[in-house]
């Protein structure tokens, strides 16, 4: 009895699951709840496997930051981006809204996004702040879809790390200093931006002066 409570127990059965399974169940019945089962320990391997690759690629960030000015040009795949404010301006829409508080609560599956026109580089243009996951974060996590998510299409990207700490004391147009680093590569190596471009929020600490850290990385289209 307590091996079987023990096995039970690992198969993640409560304890009144257990109870039941150990007194008048057939073994039809229980091979069902073990399939049912096999579909959690599935679904929670999947998102654990989601976690680990954030993990990785966090390292992957740390290395970046390591090498001040370092940039790549990598091939991204696509990535559904949802909407949830421009600018300042929030997006008051009950079902993105809803959509939103789901997404928030698989952080850091899901992660803060910026996305920018390609006009923005010269101070026109909007931004649009956005929750972003990839493809086959959506279908694992099965992330609700309004008619505001966006995919945006995998492309050849230049990738580029940048860290910055802010104060929030500073006014509003230093805060996009981070822009700076991204003119300069595309100014200097005459890289054509094909499309909008986003930067993904991989870390973030608001300190306790007011400040904040954060470390994200630029994913801009070009033409090669």
């Amino acid at each position: 009895m307590l091996m079987q409570h023990i096995r039970d127990r690992n198969l993640g059965f409560s304890i009144k699951e257990s109870q039941k399974v150990a007194k008048d169940i057939s073994f039809d019945e229980y091979m069902d709840t073990l399939r049912q089962k096999k579909q959690t320990l599935t679904q929670s391997i999947a998102r654990s496997q989601l976690l680990l690759e954030y993990i990785s690629r966090m390292e992957q960030v740390e290395k970046w930051m390591q090498q001040p000015g370092v940039w790549y040009i990598e091939e991204v795949p696509s990535i559904w981006l949802l909407p949830h404010s421009q600018d300042d301006l929030f997006l008051g829409d009950t079902e993105l809204t809803k959509a939103a508080g789901v997404w928030y609560l698989q952080a850091p599956v899901t992660k803060s996004c910026c996305v920018y026109s390609p006009d923005y580089l010269q101070n026109q243009g909007i931004r649009t702040f956005c929750l972003a996951a990839t493809e086959e974060a959506v279908q694992t996590l099965k992330l609700p879809l309004p008619p505001q998510a966006k995919k945006s299409p995998g492309c050849r990207c230049l990738i580029i790390p940048v860290h910055e700490t802010i104060s929030w004391s500073e006014p509003t147009s230093k805060k996009d200093n981070y822009l700076a680093p991204v003119k300069q590569i595309l100014e200097k190596y005459h890289f054509q931006v094909t499309g909008n471009f986003y930067r993904m929020m991989y870390a973030v600490f608001d300190r306790t002066d007011h400040t904040r850290d954060s470390w994200h990385v630029f994913y801009v289209p070009i033409a090669i």
